[in-house]
């Protein structure tokens, strides 16, 4: 079991404690919603799964089909979970609330990083281009 914990007046104080993802190595809770939904990644079976915790505390995997791991990197009130995942090379995804995956990645990408979603489904983040060092913003818009 893993406690949260929250910051109160620069101390810290536990908050709730949280179950783990079962068979899970390692894991991080690290984006929460105003439902109380939260999504991270746990280590388990030699790679890196995206995870979904509902407010009542039930855990569902979030892996895209192809993926070698994946790492969620936030969730919108309507249970948008956008993230990456690495087959090929990195991908940017939106996992919409009803269940069905959409991937992104800007023209000409190697690597695709989402990094924020805000209320209205936008999402930011970064990219590369192969064999440039350079690294790129984008805005995706729903």
């Amino acid at each position: 079991m893993i406690k949260s914990t929250r910051l109160v007046d620069r101390t810290c104080t536990v908050a709730t404690a949280l179950n783990v993802p079962p068979d899970s190595g390692g894991v991080g809770f690290d984006y929460i919603n105003d439902k109380g939904a939260i999504v991270g990644d746990y280590f388990a079976s030699g790679t890196y799964h995206g995870f979904l915790r509902s407010s009542q505390g039930t855990y569902t995997t979030i892996d895209p089909s192809g993926s070698m791991e994946t790492f969620l990197f936030g969730i919108d009130n309507k249970g948008v979970i956008m993230g990456s995942f690495t087959s090929d090379m990195q991908h940017g995804f939106v996992r919409a609330a009803d269940g069905t995956y959409t991937t992104f990645d800007p023209k000409n990408s190697v690597n695709t990083s989402p990094e924020a979603i805000n209320k209205k489904g936008a999402i930011t983040g970064f990219w590369e281009r192969e064999n440039s060092a350079s690294i790129h913003g984008f805005l995706r818009t729903p």
